[in-house]
């Protein structure tokens, strides 16, 4: 049936655990590409009216509402399901295609981009949807990421988080039987569960990637603070406007890009590592530190002398 063919259209896909720019980049992308039609987040219901009117062409309401409840029509669900391990990859492939389809297939245009974190569990299966595609994965040192989402979602975790109310759940230890932290989940601090996110969700998206060539991974500091900023962007532009299929396609200039940056979180909202208390740093490590020094994080003396006090505390 036709519903059950992939999507052939040129396709991309920046994901992420949030807080690394993927807002920027459906933007950038959407601007850059001729022929493209590019979303952040596509189905999230929004939060103004002009933003509901757009969402309301592609997406029949309960979509939008209700049926974020669900992994069969909510893609942040059917991404946290598949880091629990409680959707296979055919499961999930279905459903994204369920999802996406119709609404890909409606749109102008010649090439599709999507960015956001509702695909970070969704990396491996994409190209069973997608063939003709290429992901961009991004990662944030963990303690930046941590102070990140604190200040930008207040609630997370806590009593009145939205998401919890509305939108079916956050990823948790507790959902997740195989997760050393399974048992653990329940005494938890807010800090702690912030901790694990960052934790599980990008090495769950590594080990994805290490199924499917077609995706590769970029540090949010090379690209957004490093003197080098510009040569990542141009790496990460080039490597998804080059197609399975061979197609390479023009795009536009990258000057002045990375001038202005969108969606971010107040600094003082949260201290910065420089600034945890011994218990803080001991979680973060307890929990972050292994994944932190593959991905090349934390090696600044000021925070191996903070790791060092809290371990003797």
């Amino acid at each position: 049936m036709d519903r059950d063919r992939p999507i052939a259209k040129r396709s991309i896909f920046v994901t992420s655990s949030g807080r690394t720019g993927t807002l920027f980049f459906a933007r950038l992308l959407g601007r850059l590409i001729p022929a493209c039609r590019a979303f952040h987040e596509p189905d999230v219901l929004p939060n103004s009216l002009a933003g509901l009117r757009e969402a309301l062409k592609h997406f029949d309401p309960f979509h939008l509402t209700l049926g974020r409840m669900s992994s069969a029509s909510c893609m942040r669900r059917l991404s946290i399901q598949r880091q629990c391990g409680r959707a296979s990859p055919a499961y999930a492939a279905r459903a994204v295609r369920r999802m996406r389809k119709r609404f890909v297939e409606s749109l102008d245009g010649d090439v599709y981009v999507e960015a956001g974190a509702q695909t970070i569990g969704l990396i491996d299966v994409l190209p069973a949807v997608f063939p003709n595609s290429r992901t961009a994965v991004l990662v944030r040192d963990g303690r930046d990421w941590v102070r990140s989402i604190s200040a930008f979602f207040t609630e997370c975790f806590g009593t009145r988080d939205l998401v919890h109310v509305l939108g079916g759940g956050r990823l948790t230890a507790a959902m997740c039987p195989r997760d050393p932290w399974h048992q653990a989940w329940g005494g938890f601090s807010r800090f702690e569960r912030k901790c694990w996110w960052w934790a599980a969700s990008n090495r769950y998206a590594l080990q994805c990637m290490a199924r499917r060539p077609g995706a590769k991974l970029w540090k949010y500091e090379d690209v957004f603070l490093s003197p080098a900023r510009y040569a990542r962007l141009q790496e990460i532009v080039d490597f998804v406007t080059t197609f399975p299929d061979g197609a390479r396609l023009e795009h536009g200039p990258l000057e002045g890009a990375l001038e202005r940056r969108v969606h971010q979180s107040p600094p003082e909202a949260f201290p910065h590592w420089r600034e945890w208390s011994d218990t803080q740093v001991a979680q973060f490590q307890r929990i972050c530190g292994e994944l932190m020094s593959r991905l090349g994080y934390g090696h600044e003396p000021q925070w191996q002398e903070k790791c060092a006090r809290a371990a003797a505390a």
